[in-house]
């Protein structure tokens, strides 16, 4: 079975449909495992948004407010705290320090 490689036409913007110029075809292929260390950071992420995230917005939907910046500033904290904050910021500067391709 021969490999497809796929290039960008337009339009419509953003498809992307088989290459058939030879220049553009490659024996390389995509590797789409995800890590083992951002899998971990997903389930962090997804346990934060449950355990704190969730509940806020279920308690503001109940008494029909809007989100003000103390409660936003207290998430945000939580979400430092926990070290889930800025993922691709450099950690330095307070954040994950992940590659844009994690």
């Amino acid at each position: 079975m021969q490999e497809q490689t796929y290039a960008l036409r337009d339009p419509p913007y953003g498809l992307l449909a088989p290459s058939t110029d030879p220049d553009t075809q490659s024996s390389k292929t995509m590797d789409f495992t995800i890590p083992r260390h951002v899998e971990a950071i997903a389930h962090r992420v997804r346990q934060f948004v449950d355990e704190e995230v969730i509940p806020v917005e279920t308690e503001l939907l109940r008494a029909n407010a809007d989100l003000n910046a103390d409660i936003l500033q207290e998430l945000r904290a939580k979400a430092k705290a926990a070290k889930l904050w800025a993922p691709t910021m450099p950690k330095a500067w307070g954040g994950m320090g992940l590659d844009i391709e994690d």
